[in-house]
């Protein structure tokens, strides 16, 4: 029989964890958005982020002038994510380095 107290349980932590994670992209965001000069290096490495959560990050980096490096290895962003990304970058001259290692990105991400 089912143990409904521990599905519940591992449920709640779940949905706990989503809204950690929500959080922390927001927070991520707006220090992007108001171009905060102590942020220098993005790191969201193995967040589980996908394209949808990372694209309003990227579109934020067009007017960012602090952050320098992104670590966005081992994570779900994929061709979409990287053509945000690549024009994102095409307008920012602060970012020299970007690792996108262990992502789901395909031969359409890299043109």
């Amino acid at each position: 029989e089912p143990d409904f107290e521990e599905w519940d349980s591992n449920a709640n932590s779940f949905i706990e964890k989503k809204k950690s994670k929500n959080k922390e992209l927001n927070t991520l965001l707006t220090r992007i958005q108001v171009d905060d000069p102590n942020l220098r290096v993005v790191n969201l490495e193995q967040k589980n982020i996908s394209d949808a959560l990372i694209i309003p990050l990227f579109d934020a980096l067009v007017s960012n002038t602090h952050v320098e490096e992104l670590i966005l290895k081992e994570n779900r962003i994929g061709d979409e994510g990287c053509v945000a990304l690549a024009s994102a970058i095409l307008d920012n001259s602060t970012i020299n380095k970007i690792d996108l290692s262990g992502n789901n990105i395909k031969d359409d991400g890299m043109k």
